[in-house]
């Protein structure tokens, strides 16, 4: 894979902190948004009207899941509207 979190990259605005609160909100990098998991918790849909390119929920499947990581993919359409997959990984502070 290639690293798309630097400047006037991809995912750059996802860099940063992710704060998944218990009520279903949250802050992910640069965004706000709210978050909900499927029922059978194998994916998440993340919700906010600041995610780019007009896409306004992005649903992810679920890779990794622990105390420490929290690790999610998805296909999502890039500048040119073209289908992207990504991956985010999250640290436990």
């Amino acid at each position: 894979g290639v690293d798309a979190s630097g400047p006037g990259e991809m995912l750059a605005d996802f860099a940063g902190e992710a704060r998944f609160n218990e009520d279903g909100t949250g802050t992910f990098g640069n965004y706000t948004g709210e978050w909900k998991f499927s029922s059978d918790e194998q994916s998440i849909t993340i919700f906010s009207d600041d995610l780019p390119y007009i896409v306004k929920a992005v649903t992810c499947d679920i890779i990794e899941l622990t105390t420490t990581s929290f690790k999610i993919e998805a296909v999502v359409p890039d500048q040119q509207q073209m289908p992207v997959t990504i991956r985010l990984t999250f640290k436990a502070k």
